[in-house]
């Protein structure tokens, strides 16, 4: 079912990124300007294979193997602690990086390591962890972790002093739409029973 789990991770992953930026939006705090100048088929679509191996690459390497090995010699809520944060770590050097943003990095460890384990399938959140990435930058054009794009679908711009809620530099990434996204997925999954 590894291909079933890919399609639901990428339309998960879509939904949930998408809807930090409406919420954005909706408080003034991203402006949506159109249809991108910079955009080019070819481009985008190295970069979408760019960030398939990128998101699975990260995924298999933190939840995978790390979060798995910890969890072998201690309790589980260890492992997904300590490899969310290991995760958010790995990002420290980042461009814009903030306590805020390294908080949602670490939620997303969090919510990666609940969907691994409630989904049991590395699949699924390799292919949500693509696609967050994709989304932000080469699809709403905002920044992905502190790094810009030249290739995106739409042109947005973030307002100057709505930081805490877009992120500023870092990207959504590092402000509260994003950590209401993820926590509102956190929840969502400590309540849904195990697939497997």
């Amino acid at each position: 079912g590894g291909g079933r789990e890919y399609l639901i991770g990428l339309a998960a992953g879509f939904a949930a990124f998408t809807a930090a930026v409406l919420l954005c939006v909706l408080t003034g705090a991203i402006r949506i300007e159109g249809i991108s100048e910079t955009f080019g088929v070819g481009m985008f679509l190295l970069f979408l294979a760019g960030y398939m191996i990128q998101g699975m690459g990260e995924e298999v390497l933190c939840r995978g193997y790390l979060m798995v090995s910890i969890g072998r010699r201690y309790p589980m809520w260890v492992a997904v602690f300590s490899n969310a944060f290991i995760f958010a770590a790995l990002h420290l050097f980042n461009n814009g990086i903030s306590v805020l943003a390294f908080l949602n990095l670490t939620l997303f460890g969090v919510f990666a390591s609940l969907y691994f384990i409630k989904r049991g399938s590395i699949w699924g959140i390799g292919a949500f962890h693509s696609i967050w990435n994709l989304v932000q930058g080469n699809f709403w054009g905002l920044s992905v972790s502190g790094g810009t794009t030249q290739c995106s679908v739409f042109k947005s711009a973030v307002t100057e002093g709505r930081d805490i809620l877009n992120g500023g530099a870092f990207g959504p990434e590092g402000g509260l739409a994003v950590t209401v996204v993820l926590l509102a997925g956190i929840l969502v999954l400590l309540r849904k029973k195990r697939a497997v």
